[in-house]
């Protein structure tokens, strides 16, 4: 329904301590909204992880209606990890 890019941490998802470091490839990645950034999952091959918890929020009322403002749009984000896409 939208194809208009957004920062994954302009809504309320855990961020790492002291905030994501981004990384800039090029003017046309940014254009895209192809910005990559860190995150504070740990992805680990040849291990069996069941949920973890990460993090734990209270959402307000006004941070509710803007995540349910933006799963109603279809918005989506691509990860990458070790600069693949995952």
């Amino acid at each position: 329904k939208t194809q208009i890019p957004v920062d994954y941490y302009h809504l309320p998802f855990c961020a790492p301590e002291g905030g994501s470091l981004k990384e800039f490839q090029n003017v046309g990645q940014w254009l895209e909204g192809n910005l990559m950034q860190s995150s504070p999952y740990e992805v680990k091959t040849l291990v069996d992880v069941f949920c973890r918890k990460l993090c734990q929020y209270q959402y307000s009322k006004t941070q509710a209606d803007r995540l349910k403002w933006h799963v109603e749009r279809d918005y989506h984000h691509n990860w990458m990890v070790d600069h693949l896409p995952a």
